[in-house]
Order: C-alpha cells, then structure tokens, then sequence
C-alpha cells in the first residue's frame, strides 16, 4: 500500500510539473525549458522570444544561476535522451564590465569561472561573445553566428 501511494504521489507531481509550464515546456528543478534544434544565437533568441504562450507569459534564451540548476539541467538533457551537444543559453559579454557576461533576460552578471565554465573559458577567441551550454555540461563562450541546439526558458 505504501509503495502505491508513493507512486501515486510521485505520478500526481510529475503531472503538476508537466501543467505548470505548459506549452511543450518542461519543468527542470526550478524553471521550465524547451530544447530546440540548430539555430545561430540571434535566430535562436528571436524564436524564443516569438513563443506564443499562455497567459501573456514570455521565453528567452535559458538562464542558470546555480550550481543546482546547472546540474539539474545537464542532467535532464541526458535522461530525456537529447543530444549531446552545444546548446545557446541566454547570456551575452557585458559592454560595460571587462571580461564579464550578462544574463540578456535579467541583466544580471553570469558568474566567471568554476563551478559554471569549462577551463579556459571564457577565453574570448576572435568574436565569441554568447554563452553556449558546452557538451562538458558547463559554460563556455562562442561565436554567435555558429549553428548549435538551444534551450528556451518560460521568464
């Protein structure tokens, strides 16, 4: 009996999970995500920022500001069977701070170095001023007018 009504509730959050987001959105730790297909950052941004969602709700290119959302993210694309690849997140090299990135949804600074990105990086080779989810599972900054997944988030 116990077993059944752990599974029930299991089986109910996951539901609630799933309708919380809606609109083909998944909801990974604390913030619901849909992965997309290759798209060149700008193309990417605009699409997700062209999502018609309910209840006047936006998209943008996806933020991670933990360590736990960092984790819970990688996580997902590898237990839902995506691709293992490089996917644009929503962050951008900030004009007005040296050598930083900004999250372009909330304008806040996307933190440098460990635990978020690869070694090395960022390492601003020739125009690499987008965040890329590398296939590390960690950060690492690309060249805006390459082709690669993305992953839109609900704002």
């Amino acid at each position: 009996m116990r077993k059944a009504t752990l599974l029930l509730t299991a089986t109910l959050l996951a539901t609630a999970s799933s309708q919380s987001c809606g609109s083909g959105f998944t909801l990974v730790g604390s913030a619901c995500y849909l992965p997309g297909d290759s798209l060149t950052w700008q193309q990417a941004r605009n699409y997700c920022r062209a999502l018609d969602l309910p209840d006047g709700k936006k998209a943008s290119l996806a933020r991670v500001e933990s360590c736990s959302q960092l984790h819970a993210l990688t996580n997902h694309i590898t237990n839902q069977g995506y691709e293992i690849a490089d996917y644009w997140l929503g962050g951008t090299s900030a004009l007005d701070v040296t050598g930083a990135f900004r999250w372009e949804s909330t304008g806040a600074l996307v933190p440098i170095g460990p635990p978020f990105w690869f070694p090395g990086q960022p390492d601003y080779a020739g125009i690499e001023r987008t965040l890329s989810l590398s296939k590390t599972g960690l950060f690492a900054d690309e060249g805006e007018s390459l082709e690669q997944k993305f992953i839109c988030q609900i704002l």
